[in-house]
């Protein structure tokens, strides 16, 4: 088979060529092994045979891998922070809107509200703060994650609610 026909070789085939030929992955994919040099030439693809496979298999880990010591999926964490950031960007704009611009804490925000508006600085830090998440979640720093959670509720959305009186 040339190149050129192997290049139009649906991947799905590709990944079933171990199966086809009745040999075990490690005596085509060595580079070192004496089969795999006479057998593929320099088939640099058979180094990779699944990748297709191994690609969905790594956007499919981070969905369902667990939290450590418990049956919940770590993404419930994320969505958890998630959903704080969201009601935390609510109830700072309800503030706003009762208290002014002078009522947020935090002096970054509070310069930003001025240049940029509110909306887009509050959506541009709660988006921030959610890809920072996503990050964690997807570096296994769980830990980290749900201090910030916890930290969030009581320094953010339980001041907010005592003061709006909710």
């Amino acid at each position: 088979m040339k190149q050129a026909d192997f290049n139009a070789v649906p991947r799905s085939d590709v990944c079933n060529l171990a199966e086809r030929m009745g040999a075990e992955p490690a005596t085509f994919t060595s580079l070192g092994h004496a089969a795999y040099v006479r057998l593929f030439g320099d088939a640099s693809w058979a180094l990779a045979p699944c990748a297709a496979q191994r690609r969905s298999a790594r956007w499919h880990a981070p969905l369902t891998v667990q939290l450590p010591g418990s049956k919940t999926p770590a993404i419930t964490l994320l969505a958890l922070f998630t959903a704080v950031q969201v009601l935390d960007a609510m109830l700072t704009w309800t503030g706003i809107l009762r208290f002014g611009t002078g009522i947020e804490a935090n002096p970054l925000l509070a310069m930003s509200f001025v240049h940029f508006g509110t909306g887009a600085t509050l959506g541009a830090a709660k988006l921030f703060a959610i890809a920072c998440a996503l990050v964690l979640h997807l570096r296994s720093h769980y830990l980290v994650l749900s201090v910030l959670t916890v930290l969030y509720v009581f320094g953010a959305i339980v001041p907010w609610s005592w003061m709006l009186g909710i």
